[in-house]
């Protein structure tokens, strides 16, 4: 199947600054190894794992779409694409089937996450880093909010509109430790600008081990 690489999410990525894959590759580097595995959960056209491809991981991914999935398989980087949604658990995948994960731009549409922790935990083996970004709540926001899905510097129109969720850092470092996981680093970027610069979007780049 042909397709162009420079598809319609690449770039809205690419218009909004999205600096999210770069990040979490910085913050993991000095955790991987070239030839280890990793699964890229929510793993869309690839943008989150393709650099640590370049490093040498064997990248794994499954996403609710199949586009996204023939999209991300004609860019001939990854190992084994699964189409699965995360909120079905447990996942097609054995205990301690990978050596790390990831998951970017993924937990905005969750509004609890322990579960998704928990079978993370389950798929990796010990020693293993898990790097993922979340929204976090700043004094006066709400934990949810409406988000037009095409243009987020828009008003949301609340027929199309989708709710988008966010966690607390205090949330996250808890969630992580109940269920396994070390906390290791955190870094707060702008996660998204509009073209407009009329709405900055914020999250936080996460990186945790488990134990």
């Amino acid at each position: 199947m042909n397709r162009n690489h420079d598809d319609l999410y690449d770039r809205k990525a690419a218009e909004y600054n999205w600096r999210g894959p770069e990040i979490i590759f910085g913050l993991a580097y000095p955790y991987i190894n070239q030839g280890e595995s990793i699964l890229d959960m929510g793993i869309g056209t690839g943008l989150g794992s393709e650099p640590f491809a370049g490093a040498g991981l064997k990248v794994y991914g499954m996403d609710i779409s199949e586009k996204m999935l023939d999209i991300c398989r004609d860019k001939g980087f990854t190992w084994g694409l699964q189409k699965h949604d995360l909120r079905n658990i447990p996942y097609p995948y054995e205990y301690n089937a990978f050596h790390h994960a990831l998951a970017l731009s993924v937990f905005l549409i969750f509004e609890e996450i322990a579960d998704i922790f928990k079978e993370t935990g389950r798929i990796i083996r010990p020693g293993g880093i898990f790097g993922f970004t979340a929204e976090d709540i700043k004094p006066g926001q709400a934990v949810k909010y409406q988000l037009d899905p095409e243009d987020q510097s828009k008003e949301p129109d609340p027929d199309t509109a989708i709710t988008v969720y966010r966690h607390s850092f205090d949330y996250i470092k808890d969630t992580l430790e109940k269920t396994g996981f070390e906390l290791l680093k955190w870094i707060e970027f702008l996660a998204y600008q509009s073209p407009k610069r009329d709405k900055d979007i914020y999250y936080t780049a996460y990186l945790a081990r488990k134990l």
